[in-house]
Order: structure tokens, then sequence, then C-alpha cells
């Protein structure tokens, strides 16, 4: 019952870490409207750091998955979204014989 307990936690943490890179991720394209790259790239790159947190916690948050999908592009780090996509694929789809049609993915993967 504590491990579950435990389980919820860090469930709970991870949605609150993926809503500050959300945060992140809109001042970055706000920066990047404004043609201020330096400012851009720091805060891609951190909502990059928060969403690599969040998934430790909570390796099944989809909406960090994707999110990092799209930092990864974003930051033109192809190899990275590729491996992000796959393995996101692999995930949902593990055991279910689903298709995945998410864009996204499809993107990330022909990079």
């Amino acid at each position: 019952m504590e491990e579950q307990g435990r389980a919820l936690d860090r469930v709970k943490i991870a949605e609150v870490i993926v809503d500050r890179a959300r945060e992140r991720a809109l001042a970055a394209a706000r920066f990047r409207r404004q043609g201020r790259e330096l400012l851009w790239r720091a805060q891609i790159t951190r909502c990059e750091e928060l969403l690599n947190t969040a998934l430790k916690l909570d390796p099944y948050n989809y909406s960090a998955c994707f999110m990092l999908i799209g930092c990864l592009l974003q930051l033109e780090d192809f190899r990275g979204a590729r491996n992000q996509a796959q393995s996101t694929i692999r995930e949902i789809c593990q055991g279910k014989g689903a298709v995945l049609q998410e864009p996204v993915l499809h993107l990330a993967t022909d990079y």
C-alpha cells in the first residue's frame, strides 16, 4: 500500500514538472517570435530537462513524451527525437497490436 502511495506521489510530481515545462515551452515560443534566439534556446533546453525529469518519475506520462519529441525537434536533435518517438510508439503499442496515427511520431521517426 505504501509503495502504491509513493507511485501516485511520483505521478503527481511529474504532472507539476510537465506544467513547468509547458510554461518554458510557451516562453520559448514567445522569445522565438521576438527573434531572441539565445533566450529561446535557454527556455527550450530547460523545457527538455524538465520533461526528462518528469519521465524519470513517470515513464507513462505521454504528454511529457510528446512534448519532449517536439522540444528535441526544435533543438534539431533528430536522433534524440527519433529515439523518443520510437520508444513512445513501442510503449503505447506494446501488446495491443495497435497502429498509432500520431503525426509527430511519424515525422520524428523519419529523421
